[in-house]
């Protein structure tokens, strides 16, 4: 099968009713879950509002399908821990998406690098062709990189 434009959250909401983990601090809970409760009747399957602490958490899910991440690369503490995070969840059937803005001042570029660094260690990394992205909402300053683990054999 070949894609000719990247999924957007509708379809992947829809595909399968499938069951959707959104997460955040445990302060920005009631925030998703107000935004998923405005938001149920554009869906087919079930979305949960979990926290998420990249430091420190529980969270567990086996099987997830995709992980999504987006313009979590922001200052260098985090980096190493969301490495982590995403490392932790993932298996070697899940696509990693993970969209950024481009940032060319300050800390970001060195953020950004280390962050792919880490990322490379335990993944293959894709960047997604602009042609392959959504027409009207692609933007040049905006990246997005498909992840998936790497086999250890």
């Amino acid at each position: 099968m070949t894609c000719h434009r990247l999924f957007d959250l509708q379809d992947i909401f829809s595909l399968n009713r499938a069951h959707v983990y959104i997460t955040d601090l445990d302060s920005y809970v009631p925030l998703m879950q107000e935004n998923i409760n405005v938001n149920k009747e554009h869906t087919t399957g079930e979305i949960e509002a979990k926290t998420l602490n990249w430091e420190n958490s529980n969270f567990s899910c086996p099987g997830l399908d995709y992980i999504l991440v987006s313009d979590c690369i922001y200052y260098s503490q985090s980096v190493k821990p969301l490495v982590n995070t995403i490392t932790r969840l993932s298996e070697p059937k899940t696509v990693v998406l993970c969209s950024y803005e481009e940032r060319t001042t300050g800390k970001y570029p060195e953020l950004q690098r280390d962050f792919f660094k880490l990322m490379e260690a335990n993944f293959n990394v894709e960047e997604i062709p602009r042609s392959h992205q959504d027409d009207c909402y692609h933007s040049s300053d905006i990246h997005i990189m498909r992840f998936m683990k790497k086999s250890k054999y």
